[in-house]
């Protein structure tokens, strides 16, 4: 009984000598400390199941990680590199595209407001400033307008670089730039031209003398006096008294010209209207306060965006 025993017991001792003997085939590690994955990258460990020292798998090592590669600050699925947003980031990986500075979906741009002048002055006569001081200002910013406005300031007298309108005071100054503003609205009115070609000279003249006043100055805006309806009467014969509220197609001809020559500096603006006659008292230049104000807002909502 006892060597029945013993001869079992040798035998299967013999079994494990064998199976544990150098000639009997490795069964494969799954991962070492340098491990390759079929996604590698350079980040974090991932959940890969470590081998020993020498041993190789499909699964990820110390080195690696699960899926789509982790970049240098990222780790398991879909992981971002330093600072991108790839779904196969990473910054040391080798399937993964470089993430560092990436950027989200539908990022926004660079872009601001359309107006951003930093002082915008309106040059132009007792009418302009009328409807400036009748609320303009509560529409557009306060701080990046200003108004040089005189008493008889035609056409003519602008065109004059020594003329004495250039001594106007500035009032609502910009907060900054004001002496030197980067934007020109002026205001064009003269009862007594006929022609297209008189407009055209005296306002190129106009605009020569701003550019000269005001190195700064980016744009130019022209605009007409406010206007009424051709039907609100009959226009007058010009002369240095023919005040009306209808403008002269030789006057929006003439601002048309000079913008058409100098696209790049200089712009006509809407033709701004009171189309109800009686705001206009004896069909002069001046509106009516009320009026003014009105107007006031019209063409605050429009430099607002422009």
């Amino acid at each position: 009984m006892c060597k029945k025993a013993l001869t079992r017991y040798c035998s299967l001792v013999a079994l494990i000598t064998a199976a544990c003997s150098d000639n009997s085939p490795a069964t494969p590690n799954t991962g070492g400390l340098s491990g390759a994955s079929t996604s590698a990258g350079g980040g974090e460990p991932g959940p890969a199941q470590a081998g020993s020292a020498s041993g190789s798998s499909a699964l990820a090592g110390a080195s690696g990680s699960v899926n789509s590669g982790a970049g240098a600050s990222g780790s398991g699925n879909s992981a971002a590199g330093a600072g991108g947003a790839s779904m196969t980031a990473g910054s040391g990986g080798g399937g993964g595209a470089g993430g560092h500075g990436g950027a989200l979906e539908g990022g926004a741009g660079g872009g601001g407001v359309k107006n951003d002048y930093k002082c915008s002055q309106v040059i132009g006569l007792v009418v302009t400033s009328e409807w400036f001081n009748g609320g303009f200002e509560t529409v557009v910013p306060n701080a990046t307008w200003e108004l040089k406005a005189a008493h008889m300031g035609y056409v003519q007298e602008w065109a004059q670089p020594n003329g004495p309108f250039w001594a106007t005071p500035v009032t609502s100054e910009c907060a900054a730039g004001s002496t030197a503003p980067d934007r020109v609205v002026f205001t064009a009115m003269n009862w007594t031209y006929t022609t297209e070609k008189q407009w055209e000279d005296d306002v190129n003249k106009d605009v020569d003398t701003i550019v000269a006043k005001y190195p700064s100055v980016k744009h130019i805006d022209l605009l007409t006096a406010l206007r009424c309806a051709s039907t609100c009467g009959t226009l007058p014969a010009p002369g240095p008294d023919a005040a009306t509220c209808i403008v002269r197609k030789v006057a929006d001809d003439g601002l048309a010209a000079v913008a058409a020559a100098r696209p790049s500096l200089v712009s006509v603006g809407p033709m701004f209207e009171d189309t109800d006659c009686s705001h206009w008292p004896n069909l002069g230049s001046h509106l009516t306060s009320d009026a003014n104000k009105a107007m006031a807002q019209q063409i605050g909502s429009y430099f607002l965006t422009h």
